[in-house]
């Protein structure tokens, strides 16, 4: 039998011993992957449900765990106000940080906000670093959950699910995939030297919140991290902002400020995940539908072959 599916009704009972018998209301975030994200709002404030399918339970409360871990490290996670994971529907309330997504306001940011952004994800980034490499790779609550033992088995495992999208979707060539398949061997000594460096996979276009005036406010949705190159997540926000037609210098800036290359891995990192946009476009995500766009389509064949180009 399916898990039962958290529905507006279900945030607004979660949040309502916090906020009051007051009126409430309640709005769905349609960004969410993973879980259903809610805003909640009364007369006494706004707050985050975050909440799961029963089988989701173990994974949030994990986050619960690793968000306790880093906020002394002086990660700027919003505060858990309702730690409700043992409830038949698990959930987490939150702090409400003000603001919204990134992705929202980039474009009508000057050169000095974007900076002062980048700058705050990248004191969160060398805070998790404090945590300390590791010896295995990949996307877990832990160093020693990592379920690589490589980093060119996380690349494999990223390629082979973009394989599998695409021959499934048959919205673009699967043989694109077989480019990148080619690269990945070549650049295999370089890949393979990388560090199991702990860092925030997903401080992208989406999870870091700011304001529309350019202030930073914090991040959200961590519930696990990623364990070996920490320029994968500024490549995967190159992409984003390219794919969606933002300015991409913020990625730039942040790539700078952290002192990284931008190298022939960096060049394929974000091959890898304009690859991973193609993969899954026009497909549905925990009811957050991503319908085909002939426009987008053509976007992403450009930037695939525009951002292959420094590694031919």
């Amino acid at each position: 039998m399916a898990d039962p599916v958290p529905e507006a009704a279900d945030a607004m009972r979660a949040a309502r011993p916090l906020l009051g018998e007051g009126a409430l209301s309640v709005r769905r975030f349609d960004t969410g992957l993973a879980f259903f994200v809610f805003e909640v709002a009364s007369a006494a404030g706004r707050v985050v449900v975050r909440m799961g399918r029963p089988g989701q339970r173990t994974t949030l409360s994990q986050g619960v765990a690793l968000a306790a871990q880093l906020r002394p490290l002086g990660v700027p996670l919003p505060r858990l106000l309702v730690d409700g994971t043992d409830s038949p529907l698990p959930f987490v309330i939150l702090e409400r940080l003000e603001g919204s997504d990134l992705g929202d306001h980039v474009a009508g940011f000057s050169p000095a906000q974007k900076r002062h952004v980048a700058e705050a994800v990248v004191a969160a980034q060398r805070a998790v670093a404090y945590l300390g490499t590791g010896s295995r790779y990949g996307y877990a609550p832990s160093a020693g959950a990592a379920p690589h033992a490589t980093w060119p088995a996380l690349i494999a495992a990223s390629l082979a699910r973009s394989r599998t999208r695409l021959e499934a979707n048959g919205f673009f060539d699967p043989a694109c995939a077989t480019r990148m398949e080619l690269l990945a061997r070549q650049l295999h000594p370089r890949l393979a030297a990388i560090p199991a460096t702990p860092f925030l996979h997903d401080t992208t276009t989406k999870n870091v919140i700011v304001t529309p005036e350019g202030r930073f406010s914090g991040i959200v949705d961590v519930d696990d991290l990623c364990f070996g190159d920490p320029r994968y997540a500024i490549a995967l926000t190159r992409t984003a902002l390219l794919a969606h037609g933002l300015p991409a210098d913020y990625a730039a800036i942040w790539l700078d400020l952290s002192g990284h290359e931008d190298d022939a891995l960096m060049h394929f990192y974000t091959a890898l995940f304009v690859l991973d946009f193609m993969s899954e476009h026009g497909m549905a995500f925990n009811g957050n539908a991503r319908p085909s766009d002939k426009a987008q389509r053509a976007r992403l064949e450009t930037l695939f072959a525009r951002t292959l180009r420094p590694l031919a």
